[in-house]
């Protein structure tokens, strides 16, 4: 059976495939071929990995991943990051950003750094989904044991009981890997001490810099050391205009950038101010968050659910926020090994549509979003009980 991983996400349901003939975890990179960098404005030749400054027990982990080259963002934020430097990195999705500062954090450890003690971290990594947080803490734990290294890794997120996190935090950890919400939580329990954090990561920083975290990124910084006093390492496939000087503000000013060429192709598109105009003008239906079929009973759950989130929320907070014809997006095309298509279908038609694509299209795993939770059942529940795949 096939391997299908389902996620609420957007309205619209999208159907991501790999060209890959070997598994994509997160770490690996999608780029067979190392590019070119633009740092600080100069381009510099992508380099073995040997030459990024890793030791031999990183390397050796490198080779276990079957990672023959640095990518363009692996190749320059290494020997960053190794040197110290806080690091602004741009590059596509599938790049391998998480290798990129988890090799290098993971040698510092190796070689000599302050093992926290109490309740104290020495690396902290914000990300603003539990399921990034699940897959970078895995990351992490499959490099240290790859290069031997002993390092305590522990992930906080919600979904699960708070008392085994706090638990697992006695004795400190030398990689927390934590969402804001539920790392808050845990401060509030005298769960962890940050005070002593060496380095700060912030994975997909355009969310976490984006206004739903403001308010509980800024209650993490405080428990922090200063800018001046620790390392801090900004990365992300996309940096909004409104969000760069947030961003600059958590770095010191010596920074390193470093930007791939197809992020550095793509930092000045731009949202006109008609295109904006259009997109708003444009309803939003609720009822497409749900996944449809010919059945009555399931326009009565979606219809119980719109319902919830009208008295919850209200119209006019529920809308996507549009960009102003001035704001500026700097997003990073994504990998060539990516496909991209667009179906319109009807919305009763879009369950039959993805059961006619998983039987006729030969995918090895596919990833679908829907737009909650409960949609992300329900379709699982169909396809499962279709028997063409394995739903999880």
């Amino acid at each position: 059976m096939m391997p299908l991983f389902l996620c609420g996400a957007a309205s619209a349901l999208f159907l991501l495939r790999s060209t890959l003939q070997t598994p994509p975890p997160l770490l690996q990179s999608a780029h067979p071929v190392s590019r070119p960098l633009m740092l600080c404005g100069s381009v510099v030749k992508a380099v073995t990995f040997a030459e990024t400054g890793l030791c031999r027990s990183m390397l050796r982990a490198a080779q276990q991943q079957q990672w023959l080259t640095p990518t363009s963002v692996q190749s320059e934020a290494i020997p960053a990051i190794l040197s110290g430097s806080d690091v602004w990195a741009q590059a596509p999705t599938g790049s391998g950003k998480t290798a990129a500062f988890a090799l290098p954090l993971l040698q510092r450890l190796d070689t000599g750094a302050p093992r926290p003690r109490g309740r104290h971290v020495n690396t902290l990594i914000l990300s603003p989904t539990r399921e990034l947080a699940v897959q970078t803490s895995e990351a992490f734990r499959a490099l240290s044991d790859s290069a031997g290294v002993r390092a305590k890794i522990v992930a906080l997120h919600g979904g699960v009981s708070i008392n085994p996190q706090l638990r697992s935090l006695a004795g400190g950890a030398d990689v927390l890997v934590a969402t804001p919400g539920r790392l808050l939580d845990v401060l509030a329990n005298n769960g962890v001490q940050l005070e002593r954090v060496a380095t700060l990561v912030l994975d997909e920083a355009d969310r976490l810099l984006a206004n739903e975290f403001s308010f509980e990124l800024e209650r993490v910084l405080e428990a922090l050391p200063p800018p001046a006093s620790r390392q801090t390492l900004v990365f992300s496939a996309t940096f909004p205009f409104t969000s760069r000087p947030k961003a600059k503000r958590l770095l010191r000013p010596s920074h390193v950038r470093v930007s791939s060429e197809l992020a550095q192709a793509a930092a000045d598109l731009e949202v006109t101010g008609s295109e904006a105009g259009a997109l708003e003008a444009q309803p939003k239906e609720e009822g497409d968050d749900d996944d449809d079929d010919d059945d009555d009973d399931d326009d009565d759950d979606e219809e119980e659910e719109e319902a919830e989130v009208d008295g919850r929320l209200g119209v006019a907070q529920r809308r996507r926020p549009i960009p102003s014809g001035s704001e500026r997006y700097s997003s990073a095309p994504p990998p060539a090994t990516i496909e991209q298509r667009a179906i319109l279908v009807d919305r009763r038609e879009r369950t039959p549509l993805l059961r006619h694509l998983l039987d006729s299209q030969g995918w090895a795993r596919c990833l679908v979003f829907v737009g909650s939770q409960k949609a992300a059942d329900h379709v699982a529940s169909k396809l499962k009980n279709s028997g063409s795949v394995d739903g999880r």
